[in-house]
């Protein structure tokens, strides 16, 4: 995900919405940052941790604050990140990469202007992994 953001980025600037400094939160972080550097050594990150794994309205401010340091690509880890998405899908240029949460169908029925999926399909079985690629290849031939 790290290198994805350093590549996406145009402000130079990435955030990282945390739950707290500790076990996978952190590892994910620390894998999100080494990306960043291997792509592009330049572009910073920022941390910022709730303290806890279900604050979805501190998760949310902690996203307003990336944002209005210039962030404009952001990712986080944990339940908590509903309220970061929310706070990313309110401002134009600006962009969440989802971790591990299935995040996708109510995304793509949401029609959005732009969708990068990753790993759209970790931990599907082939049946739903096959819908999910069915769906993306039509957002893809029929653009909003």
């Amino acid at each position: 995900m790290g290198i994805l953001a350093a590549m996406m980025t145009k402000s130079g600037i990435t955030g990282i919405v945390g739950p707290v400094e500790s076990g996978d939160a952190i590892k994910y972080n620390y894998g999100f940052q080494q990306g960043v550097a291997a792509a592009k050594p330049e572009v910073k990150v920022r941390i910022a941790y709730t303290g806890s794994f279900n604050d979805i309205v501190g998760a949310g401010e902690l996203a307003k604050v990336h944002m209005d340091a210039g962030a404009d690509i952001l990712t986080g880890s944990s339940q908590q990140a509903v309220g970061a998405i929310r706070a990313v899908a309110g401002r134009s240029g600006k962009y969440w990469l989802s971790t591990d949460m299935d995040q996708r169908a109510r995304e793509i029925t949401r029609n959005p202007s732009v969708l990068v999926a990753a790993y759209p399909a970790r931990g599907l079985d082939i049946g739903a992994t096959e819908y999910v690629r069915l769906k993306l290849m039509e957002a893809r031939d029929n653009p909003v």
